[in-house]
């Protein structure tokens, strides 16, 4: 008997449909974790997969989670230049 596979390829397939748009990481892994296969533990896995699949979140995502960060002093470091606020 085989382990279930925790990124099926239906979950990749959100993944790469949700990603780059999705502002809130936490619902994204909720809704991979309600399809079929072993649990995504954590919020890292789900950035580790799509950074290994060369997924990126759009411009527009990135600023609205780096606004959000800000709104609660939460320090990020960014080492995307376009994406650096001066």
């Amino acid at each position: 008997m085989s382990v279930p596979r925790a990124w099926t390829p239906e979950r990749v397939a959100m993944l790469r449909a949700e990603y780059p748009t999705s502002t809130d990481t936490r619902a994204l892994l909720h809704r991979i974790n309600a399809l079929p296969g072993r649990a995504v533990p954590t919020l890292n896995a789900v950035g580790t997969r799509a950074h290994a699949l060369g997924v990126k979140k759009s411009p527009e995502a990135a600023a609205a989670i780096l606004a959000r960060c800000g709104e609660h002093g939460t320090r990020i470091v960014v080492e995307d230049p376009l994406l650096a606020a001066d």
